[in-house]
């Protein structure tokens, strides 16, 4: 390709086609995160044994006491 002169050509082309993928794969991704909602559904996939066995973080954070 350098010897025909198109090298810059093919650069070009490539550099292009990188943005344009980004721009594919990033931007529904970008668009998701504004909603609300994924944020608590990705804290209840997280920590779905922890939500299943009631267990309660406030609890666990506020530093209760054990009971014997």
């Amino acid at each position: 390709m350098k010897a025909v002169g198109m090298w810059g050509s093919v650069k070009a082309l490539a550099r292009g086609y990188e943005y344009i993928m980004g721009v594919v794969i990033f931007m529904p991704v970008t668009v998701v995160e504004w909603f609300p909602f994924i944020s608590e559904f990705q804290t209840r996939l997280l920590f779905n044994q922890a939500f299943s066995l009631g267990l309660q973080i406030q609890h666990i954070l506020a530093g209760g006491k054990k009971q014997k």
